[in-house]
């Protein structure tokens, strides 16, 4: 069965300084922070999709990086790492394994997106154009120049990049591990410090398995989060009571 993962990762912030802003975000989007689950009380946790609820799984600190796991769609994902980037004017870097077929990256600064890959932009496009293959070897270049990665490390990401693009069918031939995107994922970010126990995480394995969470090493060190859409239902009752007392009123004067 093909993986898709989704990960938001927020670099030298604290998970305080995530939580507020994951707050903040969710405000925006009429959501209220209604429960949070650590440490024993994780073990008594049940993950079950609702309507207008939305589960988040925040991660500890880990080497300088804490990260983010949601029940959003990409755009929306992407539109919280740069929202987070923007409040904090911190460094986000969102990665993305689709279908096991495709490795994307978005690094976001300050409240804009720096840099952009895509190992096969064919997959979601008809054809690429030689502009755009050269705006993505620029933008491993302007990412490479954010983290103080050594001159070896900066050719070896360089090398999984390069070897793991994919344009045409004449680029499989090559032999290279970075064909396979699941391997590019995890040493791309293992390049960056981040473990592969953060980044083989497929955030609906929460919901088909139970026993999921419990797998996450250091479980209890998670933060789960739960969000609840804002009901406008009272507003609209109190209006129709008000609507309708009226005539009410009109109808019991009628009689006099």
């Amino acid at each position: 069965m093909a993986e898709n993962f989704f990960h938001i990762h927020v670099h030298e912030k604290t998970r305080k300084e995530a939580l507020r802003v994951l707050k903040s975000f969710m405000e925006g989007k009429k959501y209220n922070l209604t429960q949070e689950f650590t440490g024993k009380e994780i073990e008594k946790f049940e993950f079950k999709e609702r309507k207008n609820q939305a589960i988040f799984i925040i991660t500890q600190e880990h080497k300088s990086w804490t990260t983010i796991y949601g029940p959003m769609k990409e755009n929306e994902l992407l539109e919280l790492a740069l929202f987070i980037s923007n409040k904090e004017k911190a460094k986000t870097l969102f990665l993305m394994l689709y279908e096991d077929d495709v490795f994307l990256y978005n690094l976001f600064k300050n409240g804009e997106m720096l840099a952009e890959y895509n190992s096969c932009p064919n997959y979601f496009e008809d054809r690429v154009t030689n502009r755009q293959i050269i705006e993505s070897k620029e933008d491993s270049e302007i990412f490479l120049k954010e983290f103080p990665f050594t001159k070896e490390k900066k050719s070896l990401i360089k090398k999984m990049l390069t070897e793991g693009w994919v344009i045409n069918q004449k680029d499989f031939e090559r032999n290279s591990k970075y064909l396979d995107p699941g391997v590019l994922m995890n040493e791309f970010g293992q390049s960056l410090n981040i473990e592969s126990k953060y980044l083989n995480i497929n955030y609906m394995d929460f919901f088909a398995d139970q026993d999921f969470l419990k797998k996450f090493p250091n479980y209890k060190n998670l933060k789960i989060l739960i969000y609840k859409k804002k009901s406008y239902l009272w507003i609209w009752l109190l209006l129709l009571l008000f609507i309708f007392s009226g005539k009410l009123y009109q109808l019991i004067m009628s009689y006099f």
